[in-house]
C-alpha cells in the first residue's frame, strides 16, 4: 500500500512538471499562463543576451556593449486587456487594427506568422515570437549609434519591433492573439514604455528619472541648503538658528551617479540588517537609503522627495552640537543623512527608486537610494564654514582687482565695517537717516528713522496706485508698526530688511573674496557699495509685480534702473520663505551656469537671465534697492529694482 502511494504521488509530480498550465493568467478568453510563458521566455532570453554582452550587432559579428540596466520583463494584465480590446479577426499588419482602439503613448509590437510547410510541431505562437526575434533580429541589421555607454535607436525601421521588445527600461508587457486558424498567428503586444524615437536609448541610458522628478529633488534639497545660506535654519527643537553658511555650492544632477545608484539598488528593497550597510553600497560616496511601504491611497507620497524630506527635516528635531568654529558633524546618527545632503562642498547628487513585492506581507514596498559626489562625513569633519571662522571685523574695502563693474577705472571705496561673530550673521551697521530731499530710506538698526514727509499729491498718487493694484495680487499684510521704512503698504519692514540683508550679505562675500568659481576663489572687490533701501524703487517694483507678470519688465522707462524678477511656486512656504528662495535662486545663477570669468568681468557672450540676476545683485556700483513680493494664485512673484543699474 505504501508502495502504491509513493508511485501515485510521483506520477502527480511528474504530471505537474510536464503538462502546460492552460488556465488564464489574467481573465477568461485571454492568454493562458502557458502562452504568456512562451512570450516571456523568448523575449527575456534575448534581453539576457544583451545584458551579458553576447548579442551580435548586425552581420559583421561585433558584439553590442553589455546592457547593465536590462530588467526582466513581466506580464501586465492591464496591457493585455488593452491589446485584446484592439485586436479583432486575424490582422496581417498593424494597419488592420482599429486605430481608435490602439493605445496612445505605448510601444506596440505586431508580428504575423503563417507556416505553409505543415511540418512544425511547435504551437503557432511559439513560432511567431521566435520568428519575430529571428526575422527582425539584430543579427540581420545592426544598430548604428553605439558606444561604451549604451545603444541608441536611430530610426532603423527593420529593428523597430526588436528594439521596443528589448528596451532596457521596459519592464512590463501584455499581448493578445488574433482569431486565426491553422498554423497562422497574429500577435499584438503593448509595453509600459512609449515607442522608441530616433535618439532614444535602447540600453545604457544613465539618466532615466523624469526631468520633473529630478527638478523636485534638487529644489527640495536646495531649499534646506538655502536656509543655511540665509542663516534661517532652526537647529533642533529649541528654536535656535544656525549661523549662515559660507561657500554653499549649487547642487546639480549627475547621470553618472544615477547610473551607479541604479546598479547598486538593482531592483532590491533591502530590509532589516541589510539597510544599515546599503547607504555605503557605493564606495567613497555618501549615501542616503530608505525602504518604505507603498501608500496605495496616495501615490504622490511614494516619492523620492518624501524620503529626502524625512532626512532633511531631522534638523528640526535634533541639534548639531559642534558649531563653534564652522559647523561640524559630531556623530549625530539621526543627522547623518541631513549633514551629507547639505554639505557645502557637495555639488552633485542622483537617486534611484525601485518598487518590490514584500514577501513578508501582501503589501508592496519601495526603496530609494541617493548618492552624492562627496565621501560620507566623518566625526569632526566640516559641514560648512561660517563667515566668522575666517575673519572678524572685516571691511568691504580691499586693494585687489575690482568686482563686477562697467569700467576698470571705477574706484569708489566702501568703508563701512561689517562685524561678524561665529554664531550670528553679519549685522547691518547703523546708517544715518536720509534727508527728505533724497527720499532714500534705510532700515533702522539702533534708532528708528523718522517717516519722511511726502506731498499730498504724492500720498494721493501712492494710495491710488495701491488701491488699483491690490485687487490683482495678494500683498503681504503690513501692520501700522511695520511701515517705519516706507509708509506705503506694499511690503512689511521685515521683508524689506530681509531682501536688503540677503543682498548685502552676499555682496560682502564678493568683497571679501569668499565666492568660489570652478573650485577657485574669485578676487576681492575694490569698490563694492553697501545697498540702501529706496521706497520709490519699491513702489515701481510693486506696481509691476501686482500685475502677476510671467517675465521681467521690458519697458524703456527703466533704462537707468536694473531689475531682478522671479516667479516661483507657493510650495516654498510663506512670504518670508519665498524671499529666501528667490534671492538664493538669483544668486545661484552664476555658480550654476558659470558665466562670470575669474576676473569678475561680465562678457556679452554670457548674457542670460540666470547670469544677469547674479550680476545685478553683485554689481559693485549699485547703491539703492527696492523690492516687492506678491502672491498670484499658486505662485509668488518677486521684483527688485536697482539704481544705478
Amino acid at each position: 500500500m505504501r508502495f502504491c502511494l509513493v508511485i501515485t504521488v510521483t506520477s502527480l509530480s511528474l504530471a505537474s512538471s510536464q503538462f502546460p498550465d492552460y488556465s488564464p493568467i489574467c481573465s477568461k478568453d485571454g492568454f493562458t499562463v502557458y502562452d504568456s510563458e512562451i512570450v516571456l521566455e523568448a523575449v527575456n532570453g534575448e534581453r539576457e543576451n544583451l545584458r551579458k554582452g553576447t548579442r551580435q550587432n548586425g552581420p559583421n559579428g561585433d558584439n553590442l556593449p553589455a546592457a547593465w540596466d536590462m530588467k526582466t520583463l513581466k506580464w501586465n494584465c492591464e496591457l493585455e486587456q488593452l491589446a485584446r480590446n484592439a485586436v479583432k479577426g486575424c490582422p496581417e499588419s498593424i494597419q488592420e487594427i482599429d486605430s481608435a482602439k490602439r493605445p496612445q503613448g505605448k510601444a506596440e509590437i505586431f508580428t504575423y506568422y503563417k507556416d505553409t510547410s505543415d511540418t512544425s510541431m511547435a504551437p503557432p505562437l511559439m513560432n511567431n515570437i521566435h520568428a519575430l526575434i529571428s526575422r527582425d533580429s539584430i543579427t540581420r541589421e545592426g544598430f548604428k549609434e553605439i558606444s561604451e555607454n549604451g545603444i541608441k535607436y536611430n530610426d532603423e525601421t527593420n529593428l523597430a519591433n526588436y528594439a521596443n521588445l528589448v528596451r532596457a527600461s521596459t519592464t512590463e508587457i501584455g499581448c493578445a492573439e488574433g482569431d486565426c486558424s491553422g498554423l497562422t498567428d497574429a500577435l499584438y503586444c503593448i509595453t509600459n514604455q512609449p515607442p522608441l524615437a530616433a535618439g532614444d536609448y535602447v540600453s545604457g541610458q544613465a539618466c532615466i528619472l523624469p526631468a520633473k522628478d529630478k527638478a523636485d529633488i534638487l529644489s527640495t534639497i536646495e531649499r534646506y541648503r538655502g536656509k543655511l545660506e540665509n542663516g534661517t535654519q532652526q537647529n533642533g527643537p529649541n528654536g535656535d538658528t544656525l549661523p549662515a553658511a559660507l561657500g554653499m555650492q549649487t547642487l546639480n544632477w549627475s547621470c553618472e551617479l544615477e547610473k551607479q545608484a541604479r546598479i547598486a539598488l538593482n531592483d532590491q528593497c533591502p530590509k532589516g540588517d541589510d539597510v544599515a550597510d546599503f547607504a555605503n553600497a557605493v564606495k567613497d560616496k555618501a549615501g542616503i537609503f530608505q525602504t518604505k511601504n507603498v501608500d496605495t491611497d496616495n501615490e504622490e507620497t511614494n516619492s523620492i522627495t518624501e524620503v529626502l524630506e524625512s532626512f532633511l527635516n531631522s534638523i528640526n528635531n535634533e541639534s548639531l552640537t559642534d558649531i563653534s568654529a564652522g559647523i561640524k558633524y559630531s556623530g549625530e546618527m539621526n543627522l547623518r543623512g541631513y549633514a551629507d545632503l547639505v554639505r557645502a562642498n557637495t555639488t552633485e547628487i542622483a537617486c534611484a527608486k525601485t518598487i518590490c513585492n514584500d514577501s513578508d506581507s501582501s503589501d508592496n514596498v519601495y526603496s530609494v537610494y541617493c548618492i552624492t559626489n562627496t565621501a560620507p562625513l566623518k566625526n569632526g569633519e566640516l559641514i560648512y564654514e561660517t563667515l566668522g571662522t575666517t575673519t572678524t571685523n572685516s571691511t568691504m574695502t580691499t586693494t585687489t582687482n575690482s568686482a563686477i563693474t562697467t569700467t576698470t577705472n571705477s574706484t569708489i571705496t566702501m568703508t563701512t565695517t561689517m562685524t561678524t561673530t561665529t554664531t550670528k550673521k553679519p549685522k547691518l551697521s547703523t546708517t544715518p537717516c536720509p534727508t527728505a530731499s533724497t527720499m532714500r530710506k534705510v532700515p533702522r538698526t539702533t534708532t528708528p528713522c523718522p517717516t519722511l514727509p511726502r506731498s499730498a499729491r504724492a500720498r494721493r498718487k501712492a494710495r491710488e496706485v495701491f488701491n488699483l493694484i491690490k485687487e490683482k495680487a495678494l500683498f503681504p499684510e503690513a501692520e501700522l508698526e511695520d511701515k517705519e521704512i516706507c509708509p506705503d503698504s506694499f511690503m512689511t519692514d521685515r521683508l524689506r530688511i530681509r531682501f536688503l540683508e540677503m543682498h548685502n550679505y552676499r555682496r560682502a562675500l564678493v568683497a571679501l573674496g569668499k565666492i568660489s568659481f570652478k573650485g577657485k576663489s574669485l578676487p576681492q572687490a575694490q569698490n563694492m557699495q553697501k545697498l540702501r533701501y529706496d521706497c520709490k524703487l519699491e513702489e515701481k517694483a510693486a506696481h509691476y509685480a501686482s500685475q502677476c507678470p510671467e517675465r521681467s519688465f521690458r519697458g524703456s522707462s527703466i533704462k537707468e534702473i536694473g531689475e531682478n524678477f522671479l516667479r516661483i511656486g507657493d510650495s516654498v512656504g510663506d512670504f518670508e520663505e519665498a524671499v529666501n528662495a528667490t534671492v538664493s535662486i538669483w544668486w545661484a545663477g552664476a555658480r550654476r551656469f558659470g558665466a562670470i570669468d575669474p576676473s569678475m568681468l561680465l562678457k556679452s557672450r554670457n548674457f542670460g537671465p540666470r547670469i544677469l540676476s547674479f550680476t545685478q545683485m553683485a554689481w559693485a556700483t549699485t547703491r539703492y534697492i527696492g523690492c516687492s513680493i506678491v502672491k498670484c494664485s499658486s505662485s509668488y512673484v518677486s521684483v527688485c529694482r536697482y539704481q544705478p543699474r
